[in-house]
């Protein structure tokens, strides 16, 4: 399985703005999931992801994941990596998190 990881430092209302744009462009299907309990959600076509992601910004780790057709997802996963496995091609984009001192890096994951 090749797979490709890069980091990057971008502020959470940067990658929701990134995120609408290929929403629009693209007309891509994202969905986004937490960690710790493990909960996946898909996002509506008609939902704004910054209404979406405002309430959300206290959470300790959240990740969108991207795909590019949405009759190929397969929510039925136990774990994050089980979620990868069964969705080849998905991008994951981990939001960092702003603190009182700095900025935590982002970061863009493929695999395949």
């Amino acid at each position: 399985m090749s797979s490709i990881d890069i980091q990057f430092h971008a502020n959470p209302e940067e990658i929701i703005d990134f995120l609408d744009f290929l929403r629009e462009e693209f007309h891509i299907t994202i969905a986004y999931y937490f960690r710790n309990p493990y909960k996946i959600y898909l996002i509506e076509n008609n939902q704004r992801l910054s209404d979406i992601f405002n309430p959300l910004q206290d959470e300790s780790h959240i990740e969108f994941l991207i795909f590019q057709n949405k009759t190929k997802i397969i929510l039925e996963a136990t774990s994050p990596l089980n979620f990868l496995d069964l969705n080849d091609g998905c991008v994951c984009i981990a939001v960092g998190k702003m603190t009182n001192s700095s900025l935590e890096e982002s970061s863009l994951n493929y695999r395949s």
